[in-house]
């Protein structure tokens, strides 16, 4: 028996499990997954919903918005996963309570507790999933905690309200940029940030011709902190008084948090440092991600030096080949493209994933290297029966996601929704920035108005002034951009002459004016039709074609110039306001010739809609474009356009 004892506590010990008491502590076994899944609106993953799994908990350290999650899982076993801390769901249902710390706790201590709904000593009946940040525990529908320490059980009272704070900072002179964890706030000092969740912040001030200083400050939650900075000029020299035999030497915020490392022995974790008058050596490692600092100072007596040093990114190129070839690649943060991909990044770790209609939808981990080019095969597995009704898709004739051929029974409207849902879902995902310029096309447009259309004629027999927006060539007068299933547009129409009256007669248009033309006389009448037009809608790309809808407004104006005016004998011009609202088709057809710039060819359709002022239009345009994909643009079959 005492052998039994033995062997079962040397399994316990190699585990690294402790025993499950009420307040027992824990250790997590390194066989627990990596990553875990999004599964609640408390905590956001930074890459796709994902939690990252934390390895080490000795010593952790959040910045304030950063949450932890202990999850249990079936075996009793726990593990700990980061994330951002959502705040918006302390609006929603269930409720969300936060929990500050006790006086004598530190994050590392609480991670090491156990908390129940009410004081009990039933094993297991602890709560599975308990949340984190540097100085609240956050939990889902309990408003009260109960934990077990030193043999005595003790309660914590939850607050539903946002453990927000303010940040009011200051400096002399004032006007100085404030950056906040290292990202710019576009904020000039004085300044107060508020919306902050209570911890310790980095907070800096830059301006031009002084020196960049760093703090440390603490946020207090429903509450405003003050800090204040007193900015040293770069023009003038600082000196430090007194019979002191060394200097003050500042040092700019790292990016990453390693030390400075002074003379190969001295280890600087602060901004600033007193050296001894010399040169002395001053290195900073950046690991993979940051270029190395190695350099050699020399170091005036009884002065403030500041150290100017801009750290710079490591960048590496990663090649994704994705299986089949036609399946859509996604980086995170860099958007996504379909088939093979060649991408510069930033030396560290990626995120990819490809997907593909009728394939599994496959993650990956890419490792970039800084200075070196890592190749990743991302291989999509087929899903052999999608519909799930006992056929290989291959040989089912039937579409995939209802029935059998023969047999095949009216899809419902909710499953052909569904279908039709994901494919435009999954076009949204991997549609990339693509502008668009028209290079040269041809246009008509034909008033709905009667009266109007009686009136243009008379000058439809002139000569039309070359390159115009009312019927004849157009030329680089429309720029698109396409971006995650939304199209915009905007057109500038052109004028080059007008359109010419040239008839014999003369043409009253009122009791005052007339129209007539007269070479000798140097009476040319003339009519303009210039106007802007900018539309928004959205699009959908289908092999070689793209659809496109959108509504847009036109500002044009109707300009009749070399009217003769009878009543005083001159020529005048007369301008009318012709507003209009319409709906467009447009449709490409792009060429398959090129991976940044393609060729396209386009044809839109537009109808006015709402209340006239003089005419409306209908208007029909096509000619030529050149797209530019900011990603490679998609790879299409042999003989296709």
């Amino acid at each position: 028996m005492p052998r039994l004892v033995f062997a079962l506590l040397i399994v316990a010990a190699a585990s690294n499990v402790r025993a499950d008491y009420p307040g027992g502590s824990y250790m997590i076994p390194p066989r627990l997954d990596t990553a875990v899944q999004l599964e609640n609106d408390i905590i956001k993953g930074d890459v796709d919903s994902v939690l990252r799994r934390i390895e080490d908990i000795s010593g952790i350290a959040l910045r304030p918005g950063r949450v932890v999650m202990r999850k249990k899982n079936s075996a009793g076993y726990f593990g700990l996963y980061e994330g951002a801390l959502d705040t918006t769901a302390f609006t929603g249902a269930p409720p969300l309570y936060s929990f500050p710390f006790p006086h004598w706790a530190r994050l590392e201590d609480m991670l090491n507790h156990r908390f129940y709904r009410e004081a009990t000593e039933a094993i297991g009946s602890d709560e599975a999933t308990v949340y984190f940040d540097a100085e609240r525990v956050y939990m889902r529908t309990l408003s009260q905690l109960c934990y077990f320490r030193n043999g005595i059980w003790f309660t914590m009272s939850g607050s539903r309200k946002n453990p927000f704070g303010s940040l009011s900072v200051g400096s002399t002179p004032p006007g100085a940029e404030l950056l906040i964890n290292g990202t710019s706030t576009r904020m000039a000092t004085p300044c107060t940030v508020g919306g902050l969740i209570g911890g310790v912040y980095t907070i800096e001030v830059r301006m031009a011709e002084y020196q960049f200083f760093t703090k440390r400050v603490r946020v207090v939650a429903d509450s405003t902190v003050h800090a204040s900075f007193e900015l040293i000029s770069d023009v003038d020299t600082v000196y430090i008084t007194g019979d002191a035999q060394y200097s003050l030497v500042l040092l700019p915020h790292p990016p990453i948090d390693r030390p400075y490392v002074v003379d190969d022995t001295l280890s600087i974790y602060g901004d600033r440092i007193r050296l001894s008058p010399g040169e002395h050596r001053i290195s900073w490692n950046g690991d993979e991600r940051y270029m190395s600092l190695d350099s050699v100072v020399d170091i005036p007596a009884g002065r403030v030096i500041y150290f100017d040093y801009l750290f710079k990114r490591r960048y590496g190129v990663v090649r994704i080949v994705p299986s089949p070839f036609d399946a859509d690649v996604c980086i995170d943060r860099f958007g996504c493209s379909t088939g093979e991909r060649i991408e510069e990044l930033p030396a560290g770790l990626h995120r990819a994933y490809g997907f593909r209609q009728g394939f599994q939808r496959v993650k990956s981990d890419i490792h970039v290297k800084a200075d070196t080019i890592t190749t990743c095969n991302i291989d999509l597995r087929q899903v052999p029966d999608s519909d799930g009704d006992g056929f290989i898709d291959s040989v089912d004739e039937c579409p995939d996601v209802y029935g059998l051929y023969n047999g095949c029974s009216k899809p419902r409207l909710r499953t052909a929704l569904r279908t039709v849902f994901g494919e435009v879902g999954t076009f949204v995902a991997s549609d990339s920035l693509t502008i668009g310029f028209s290079l040269l096309g041809f246009i008509v447009r034909t008033p709905s108005n009667r009266n109007f259309r009686n009136f243009l004629s008379v000058f439809s027999n002139g000569r039309a002034g070359g390159v115009n927006n009312y019927r004849g060539l157009t030329a680089l007068n429309t720029v698109s951009v396409m971006y995650r299933g939304l199209f915009g547009m905007a057109e500038l129409g052109q004028w080059s002459g007008g359109l010419r009256y040239q008839r014999r007669d003369t043409l009253a248009l009122d009791s005052d004016h007339s129209v007539f033309f007269d070479s000798a006389s140097g009476i040319e009448p003339r009519l303009y039709l210039p106007s802007t037009a900018v539309a928004l809608g959205v699009h959908y790309n289908r092999s070689w074609l793209n659809i496109a809808y959108s509504a847009g407004y036109q500002w044009e104006d109707i300009i009749l110039d070399d009217i003769y005016c009878r009543t005083d004998h001159s020529l005048v011009r007369t301008t009318f306001d012709n507003d209009w609202w319409f709906h467009q088709v447009n449709l490409e057809v792009d060429f398959n010739n090129g991976d940044l710039f393609v060729p396209a060819i386009y044809c839109n359709v537009r109808l006015p809609f709402g209340r006239q002022k003089y005419t409306h239009w209908v208007t029909l345009n096509a000619g030529l474009q050149l797209k530019i994909f900011t990603h490679p643009a998609p790879k299409r079959l042999k003989g296709s356009l």
